[in-house]
């Protein structure tokens, strides 16, 4: 007996009894898997998976049995917008809004998460964690020279499903001209208003950190 699946264009056959034993009662129970690469499947479609099992009868394959079903590939959230305001700043001081704008997915509701790249290692780091908000403010480090000092926002929106999709906007924010004790006891303060704020007190750190590399 052969077993034969289909996915869009591809085939995949097996051989799933490669040794027939003498004897089958009506409990035996014989496994078939069809494994598809992440990237086959394009998002907004849908696909029909076929099984058919055939017996081989003298010379000619008969099919015995087969079933189909067909699944829809999720979209992640598209047609927004991610604006970040004001468009220029002084690093730890000029509070930056982030808002994402007029996002559209069937799966509702939908999730936003918003990061910053880090000027110094270019590492992800937090301004709001998922949540339902739309919007995140925070203030940033400066801009990396070599980009004008640029600083590179990034919201990622989320359906009910987790299918994302992710855009950036940039600021520029200059360096504030202070003494590393000022900027020590500035870290200090803000840390201390935000001390019943677990996720404001993580992300108070990523950009001080980011601003001391």
């Amino acid at each position: 007996t052969h077993c034969i699946s289909s996915a869009a264009s591809d085939v995949y056959k097996r051989q799933v009894l490669p040794a027939v034993p003498a004897v089958l009662n009506s409990f035996s129970v014989f496994s078939h898997d069809l494994v598809v690469k992440s990237s086959t499947f394009v998002p907004g479609s849908s696909y029909t998976l076929q099984l058919s099992c055939h017996q081989l009868i003298g010379s000619q394959l008969t099919t015995i049995s087969s079933a189909a079903v067909t699944i829809d590939i999720n979209s992640p959230p598209s047609s927004g917008s991610f604006d970040a305001t004001p468009r220029s700043g002084i690093a730890l001081q000029d509070i930056f809004s982030m808002v994402a704008s007029n996002w559209v997915d069937i799966d509702l509701p939908l999730s936003y998460q918003f990061t910053f790249l880090s000027p110094t290692t270019s590492a992800m780091l937090p301004v709001k964690g998922k949540s339902a908000l739309s919007y995140a403010r925070s203030i940033l480090p400066t801009g990396k020279t070599g980009t004008q000092n640029s600083v590179t926002l990034v919201v990622t929106v989320f359906d009910s499903l987790a299918a994302n999709t992710s855009t950036r906007d940039a600021v520029t924010v200059t360096e504030r001209v202070t003494t590393g004790t000022a900027v020590a006891y500035n870290f200090t303060s803000t840390l201390t208003d935000a001390r019943s704020d677990t996720e404001e007190t993580k992300q108070l750190i990523g950009v001080f950190s980011s601003a001391l590399n």
